[in-house]
């Protein structure tokens, strides 16, 4: 039996296989923070996001917009309070208390450039060689209304390549993307008689 031991360990540690890191491990997103600041209807803008493969792997992975709605109040609160309230555009204690209880789907405003055919998608499938840099741009097209806190997520989820490797939907790279809608409220005074001049 003794003479058999270290065979036995050998076959252990061959058949022992590492855990799969998550894509966070392989992926570097340069900030986990999309703020497109205040803004009015009727504006386009865009903001880059660079995707690193710091591994010595290839990595395949889905980029897409994603609602806020989908999440829990508790959730969304926990996305936003891992920044400073300063780098956010509107109210972080606000949004706690208001914000988050009626969270609507705001991803009709929000797009990726393919980069490229320069067009716009909602989700993209990427692919980066080790040590290869890919910048997207997010793009928001500003809605009609007159005010809002406009409160989006871009996820990107790992993708592998044989069907034995079931893709987790836990195990995702998040970042937020926000911004506020504020136009300007115009107000009509009223005008006074002047029964002299009749104006």
């Amino acid at each position: 039996m003794q003479a058999n031991l270290p065979n036995l360990l050998q076959d252990k540690r061959s058949a022992y296989q590492a855990p799969e890191p998550q894509l966070s491990d392989l992926i570097h997103v340069d900030s986990p923070l999309l703020s497109f600041g205040q803004f009015h209807s009727s504006k386009l803008l865009g903001s880059h996001i660079t995707f690193t493969n710091q591994s010595n792997r290839p990595v395949r992975f889905l980029a897409k917009i994603e609602s806020t709605s989908m999440l829990n109040p508790a959730d969304s609160v926990a996305i936003l309070n891992q920044f400073y309230e300063e780098d956010l555009p509107f109210s972080l204690t606000k949004f706690n208390k208001k914000g988050a209880k009626k969270l609507q789907n705001h991803t009709e405003y929000f797009s990726i450039e393919e980069p490229y055919t320069r067009s716009l998608v909602n989700e993209i499938m990427l692919e980066l060689e080790p040590e290869e840099k890919l910048t997207l741009i997010v793009v928001l097209r500003t809605p009609l209304i007159a005010h809002a806190n406009i409160f989006a997520l871009l996820t990107a989820y790992r993708q592998h390549d044989t069907p034995k490797q079931v893709s987790d939907a836990s195990d995702c790279i998040r970042v937020a993307l926000c911004g506020r809608l504020q136009n300007p409220e115009v107000r009509c005074l009223k005008a006074e008689w002047d029964g002299a001049t009749q104006t």
